[in-house]
Formats: C-alpha cells, sequence, structure tokens
C-alpha cells in the first residue's frame, strides 16, 4: 500500500495530465464537464466492483451515504474549475487559486470539525500561501 506522500505526488501527476487534457479541448466546459464525470463513474463503478469482489470488509450503509454526498459535491465543484480552466488566461490561474484556497480551507475545517491540531506556524504558512497566490494571479 502506497503512504500518503507517494500517493499524493502520484495524483498530482494524474491531475496535471487531467487538466492539460481538459484544457486541449474546445468544447463548451460543461459537455467537457459531463464527458469527464461519464468517465470518472465508469472508472468508478469497475473499481467498486473489482474491490467488493475481492474484499471482506463489510460496508456501513452511513459511509456510502458520505461518499455519496461527496460525490455530488465534487460532481459541481469539478464542473466549475473545468469552466475556469477552459476560461481562465492562464491555466496556473486557476489551479493556484483553487490550491490555496483548499489548504487554507482544509486546514480551518481540520482543526475545528476533526479536532486536529493547528499551532502558530500553520497560520504563518497560510499568510505566505494567501500572498503566493495574489503574487501569481495578481495582473502585472
Amino acid at each position: 500500500m502506497l503512504n500518503w506522500a507517494t500517493a499524493t505526488f502520484s495524483s498530482t501527476i494524474f491531475f496535471v495530465l487531467g487538466q492539460i487534457a481538459l484544457k486541449l479541448a474546445s468544447f463548451h466546459p460543461l459537455i467537457i464537464g459531463y464527458w469527464f464525470s461519464i468517465a470518472v463513474g465508469i472508472l468508478g463503478v469497475i473499481g467498486l466492483l473489482m474491490t467488493l469482489i475481492t474484499s471482506n470488509e463489510k460496508i456501513k450503509h452511513k459511509d456510502v451515504w458520505y461518499a455519496l454526498l461527496g460525490g455530488v459535491f465534487f460532481f459541481f465543484g469539478n464542473l466549475l474549475w473545468i469552466y475556469a480552466i477552459q476560461k481562465a488566461p492562464n491555466v496556473s490561474y486557476v489551479y493556484t487559486l483553487t490550491t490555496g484556497i483548499v489548504t487554507v480551507a482544509m486546514l480551518f475545517i481540520g482543526f475545528y470539525f476533526f479536532h486536529q491540531s493547528m499551532k502558530w506556524i500553520n497560520f504563518i504558512g497560510i499568510l505566505f500561501v494567501v500572498f503566493g497566490v495574489y503574487l501569481i494571479t495578481r495582473k502585472v
């Protein structure tokens, strides 16, 4: 099994390749988003079936609902993200802005909802992230 750092690095490679493919697509962003969702759905069904066949893990209904709710949020988030990739003057702006916002939001969500620790150095890091996003996305 991969450790979290290797999985993060590997997923980043896939995300970058996916963003290149989405930026190269030339038709309406929502149609691109729907095709994107179909691809994710097909792979999701295949993965779920393979996992159910090979795993003895009992699935809780509550976890299924959380996964479905997350899927709904990701669906709409991905549609808007694909739209932004297609329309942004520079594709790096979209990912930089998204990453900055997600970094700050997840730090606070982890602290408030999941009771994960946060130190003062984390707040300093947030300031650097926000300032970095500003520098990259501002008009020169």
